[in-house]
């Protein structure tokens, strides 16, 4: 029950970390990447008792998601232009804070019952999704984002989109936190002009996890001794239309850790994180497991010609695994290739995941 009650109520993330994430589809299958700050709660109802299909499962969900996060604005003249050269970044300036809830919901129906983790191992979904987003500023700065006349989500934007798609579920987590096997996903999400006054645009995503376990020291132990698995991420994403709203250009930038998200932003973006995770004997009870992990990420962007490139980064980590719904730690970036806001190759983040 405890466990429940973290998993449903508090999602709490500042900075970026790779880590398996359950999503809309309820699988293993997203990254907990966020910008700068987030504080948000999250709940999902799901109710099972309708079968569309003899023998198969069928999920009525919504999922309804609530708070607060700080975030960067590099924009300026006109919402479409792109971002400001490192010479002229004015950090001030460039920071403004959301309020935001936002209700997914919609029907996932499997095909085929994966007997390994209990979930659909082939699937499909259609959502609904409702956002709303209230922007305001502090301190007396003046975020360029919240200056520009012809932006139609200046100071609030209300977002309504249709998302359908397909999900591979053979991802599975065992009792040391190793992760083994693959999770896929195949979406589309449009947002017509004539549903939306600050929002038209359609986007295509697609995304592969995998799993593999490399090393455990004592398999059969109740109690991680010392265990080591690999984990990668691909993931490309085309987003287009007369207005693309701020947060989907967010959600489909690339997500290269150690430098900022929207630095990314292009209409076509792509991105590889690769990651060796060491679990390290577990603390006192079976539940409790530090760990390191190493990581190399590549992205890369396109809008046009004139605004393409690519990124590189890597690191390193220390964080605890608690009874495996949430981790927490510090991780170390170093910018290979890219250039950052700030001008600077390195930094540091705090991780906090919580398992939905």
């Amino acid at each position: 029950m405890l466990r429940k009650l973290l998993i449903m109520l508090l999602l709490a993330a500042v900075g970026f970390n790779l880590s398996a994430e359950e999503s809309s589809t309820g699988q293993q299958i997203s990254l907990s990447v966020f910008p700068t700050d987030i504080w948000a709660a999250k709940l999902s109802f799901e109710y099972t008792g309708l079968s569309l299909i003899p023998g198969k499962k069928t999920s009525l969900e919504t999922i309804i998601t609530g708070g607060w996060l700080k975030q960067d604005s590099y924009y300026t003249g006109s919402y479409n232009n792109r971002l400001v050269p490192v010479s002229s970044f004015d950090y001030t300036n460039a920071m403004f804070k959301t309020g935001f809830i936002q209700d997914i919901i919609g029907i996932r129906q499997g095909f085929i019952a994966n007997s390994r983790n209990g979930k659909n191992l082939l699937e499909a979904f259609l959502y609904y999704k409702g956002r709303g987003e209230g922007h305001y500023t502090s301190g007396g700065n003046s975020p360029l984002f919240m200056n520009l006349t012809d932006n139609p989500e200046q100071e609030s934007v209300f977002q309504s989109s249709i998302i359908a798609g397909t999900a591979y579920n053979d991802g599975f987590r065992n009792h040391h936190g190793v992760l083994d096997g693959l999770n896929a996903d195949l979406r589309s999400e449009y947002a017509p002009g004539g549903m939306n006054t600050a929002a038209d645009y359609y986007c295509l995503t697609g995304e592969v996890q995998g799993y593999l376990p490399l090393f455990d020291l004592n398999p059969e132990s109740r109690m991680n001794t010392f265990s080591i698995y690999l984990a990668d991420r691909i993931r490309a994403a085309y987003t287009d239309g007369s207005y693309r709203t701020y947060s989907i250009r967010l959600e489909n930038a690339a997500e290269v850790r150690g430098i900022e998200k929207v630095r990314m932003d292009s209409k076509f973006t792509a991105v590889n994180n690769f990651e060796i995770r060491f679990n390290l004997p577990s603390l006192f009870i079976p539940d409790i497991k530090p760990g390191l992990l190493t990581y190399f990420d590549a992205g890369y962007y396109y809008e046009d010609s004139s605004y393409s490139g690519t990124v590189l980064s890597t690191g390193a980590g220390l964080y605890v695994d608690l009874f495996g719904a949430f981790q927490g730690g510090i991780r170390y970036n170093y910018l290979v290739n890219g250039e950052k806001m700030d001008t600077r190759l390195s930094s540091i983040n705090m991780m906090f995941t919580f398992y939905f």
